[in-house]
């Protein structure tokens, strides 16, 4: 699957557009900043006012936005990359100074 033939579903009023573009251009750190961005706002005023997402908070994410967000993600990468990759990721930079972006060529 081409990132540029998935269909972009949301339940909530969100536009995937640029983090298609993103992702089908190759620019895997605009599309970290842009899919971080989403899912603060995905998660409500709460994220928004803090700037982050707690784990906690994803259970209040459509089903249906993050199935959206992975495929994304998946054909973008050849399946290399998706939102369960992400959240090991994060658990493993959790001390990390150097890795700051999903994307981050450093973070091996």
């Amino acid at each position: 699957m081409h990132v540029h033939t998935c269909s972009v579903l949301c339940q909530v009023d969100m536009d995937y557009t640029s983090l298609r573009d993103a992702l089908q251009q190759g620019d895997f750190q605009q599309a970290d900043d842009l899919t971080r961005a989403a899912l603060i706002t995905l998660a409500g005023p709460d994220a928004e006012k803090r700037n982050w997402v707690y784990f906690s908070e994803v259970k209040f994410i459509s089903n249906t936005d993050l199935q959206t967000i992975d495929k994304l993600w998946r054909a973008a990468s050849k399946n290399r990359y998706a939102l369960k990759t992400y959240q090991a990721w994060t658990t493993y930079v959790a001390g990390c100074q150097k890795c700051t972006r999903f994307a981050d060529v450093q973070c091996k």
